[in-house]
């Protein structure tokens, strides 16, 4: 089976760039990495709100296409990297909501917590990102510029990680080098006993 390893938290703190480091040492070593990277644009293509503005069917195409793309990913590669795995969605989903003053149904939290809490079982490894609030949003995709939403996604993203009781290790500006290095350790362990 495929090893998965997702990095979530809120944006600009680092995903992508951790992401492309890991991806090019890894590439290094000879092995096949397959990505799965963030969805929102393409979901907000396909006419899906976003960001503050998400919904439960958003939410929940972004987690069953990243579902999707991961499967699809694991046929040819070693390794999938996945920024934002599928509990990171359902933080933005919380914070949007308490942004708006909103909630969804009981049935529609129990799906989406259902399926967070099973699927975060298939990574090998998650890191969940520590915000810095002094470093500025990054203008390079399309993101929600409220710094109290970034602040707010990081919040209820913890809080998912906290009620499903999913494992996960935190990855900063300041620790990126040590985790990386610990990861690649820990990746050529488990491949090497296969």
């Amino acid at each position: 089976m495929t090893i998965k390893i997702g990095i979530a938290g809120t944006h600009s703190t680092g995903k992508s760039t951790f992401i492309e480091d890991l991806e090019c040492e890894l590439q290094n070593l000879g092995y096949r990495v397959g990505r799965v990277n963030d969805l929102a644009t393409e979901a907000q293509k396909l006419g899906f709100p976003i960001l503050s503005e998400h919904t439960f069917s958003s939410t929940l195409w972004i987690m069953s296409r990243g579902i999707t793309l991961e499967l699809e990913a694991s046929l040819n590669a070693d390794i999938v990297l996945v920024d934002r795995p599928v509990p990171d969605a359902l933080g933005y989903l919380l914070a949007a909501l308490k942004m708006r003053h909103e909630k969804i149904s009981d049935w529609e939290r129990k799906y989406l917590f259902d399926l967070a809490s099973y699927h975060a079982k298939t990574y090998l490894l998650l890191f969940k990102t520590k915000i810095n609030p002094n470093l500025p949003i990054g203008q390079n995709k399309p993101r929600d510029h409220n710094s109290e939403f970034r602040i707010l996604a990081a919040e209820k993203i913890d809080s998912v990680f906290d009620e499903l009781q999913i494992p996960y290790e935190v990855l900063s500006t300041s620790n990126s080098d040590q985790v990386k290095e610990k990861t690649i350790i820990k990746l050529l362990n488990v491949l090497s006993s296969r």
